[in-house]
């Protein structure tokens, strides 16, 4: 869809252009149309493309402090199941701060932003 519609691949583009194929599919009307969709149904496509990208995103344990998770019980074992107390080898827990980049969708709407400039994914993030 990158290269029809953007003439790049996909990791190659500004957020904000990644951001417009993907809602595309997330709103499933994938532009440009392709026979594909005929084949796949994009929204069977949108929920794997979900289930994948939560996945790996959960796997790590940067994300497991984010929501409270202290890691496998093994070989420990979880001793306060209760009130949701920390065990005594878990570290305080850290909140991050974190925005959006200038050109994401949440911010500007498909007219407002200019597609040729942005930033691009991994730069400026909080890892």
């Amino acid at each position: 869809m990158a290269r029809s519609r953007f003439k790049q691949p996909f990791v190659e583009l500004s957020v904000h252009r990644q951001e417009l194929i993907l809602k595309s599919l997330h709103d499933g009307e994938p532009n440009p149309e392709h026979s594909t969709w005929k084949r796949m149904p994009v929204h069977r496509f949108w929920a794997l493309l979900m289930e994948d990208c939560v996945t790996a995103y959960y796997s790590h344990p940067w994300a497991w402090d984010e929501i409270g998770f202290g890691g496998p019980a093994y070989p420990r074992g979880y001793m306060r199941l209760e009130n949701g107390l920390p065990e005594p080898w878990e570290k305080d827990e850290k909140r991050y701060e974190w925005n959006a980049p200038v050109d994401s969708l949440s911010e500007l709407d498909e007219q407002s932003a200019p597609p040729e400039h942005g930033s691009l994914h991994g730069h400026g993030g909080s890892h």
